[in-house]
């Protein structure tokens, strides 16, 4: 890649990742989803991971992406996924949960550096729905003190 071409491409990155209006986060989701945007797809995960903005909501969209994503996309879902800053709809949870079962009982042979991305993702998702079970006992407990 020519010197211009990688200062542009760091440049549009840079620009994506600063973005901290919340309208654009919506904008992002439509793109990823797009499979003209595929080749760029990694790019577009890279800038959400870097942006300040809080793309909770789409949990079960980041988790069905690394399922159906190469290694390196899975590692960046998963790093998005990590910096999640909720709350977690349960329905959401439980829809990253089917992705991620529909990924383990696939026949396809699976690349063992992403099965261990994939491993990881599942177990936040498993402390989640932990988590929520956990919060509920919590608030009941509290409430009969």
């Amino acid at each position: 890649m020519d010197t211009n071409l990688e200062d542009s491409h760091k440049e549009i990155i840079e620009f994506l990742s600063s973005m901290k209006d919340s309208s654009a986060i919506d904008e992002m989701m439509r793109l990823l989803g797009e499979g003209r945007f595929l080749a760029v797809r990694q790019i577009l995960l890279t800038t959400i991971w870097n942006s300040p903005l809080d793309y909770s909501y789409y949990l079960p969209d980041f988790v069905d992406i690394a399922v159906e994503g190469n290694f390196m996309e899975a590692l960046d879902c998963l790093t998005i996924i990590e910096n999640m800053e909720g709350p977690f709809e349960e329905r959401h949870v439980l829809e990253s949960q089917l992705f991620l079962r529909d990924y383990i009982e696939s026949t396809a042979p699976k690349d063992p550096q992403k099965q261990h991305i994939m491993s990881e993702i599942a177990l936040f998702i498993k402390d989640l729905n932990d988590q929520d079970d956990d919060g509920i006992t919590s608030f009941m407990d509290e409430d009969e003190d």
